[in-house]
């Protein structure tokens, strides 16, 4: 018969092996990498921003048109 293991060896394992998964077998990106993904991403935020914000611009001045007749 098998030996029963007891919750907190069971959690006790699987911590482990969470840790020697997330140290050894992730593949953490290069410097250069990361600054690219950075940057992409900034201008990507930027872009939408600008455009989010031209666009209730626009749609207020339109509302003000409508509004006021």
């Amino acid at each position: 018969m098998s030996k029963k293991v007891s919750l907190f060896k069971r959690i006790s394992n699987f911590l482990k092996e969470v840790k020697v998964e997330f140290i050894h077998r992730t593949s953490w990106p290069t410097k250069e990498r990361l600054i690219a993904s950075f940057v992409t991403i900034l201008i990507f935020i930027v872009f939408w921003a600008v455009y989010i914000g031209i666009l209730d611009s626009v749609f207020a001045y339109l509302l003000r048109l409508v509004t006021t007749i």
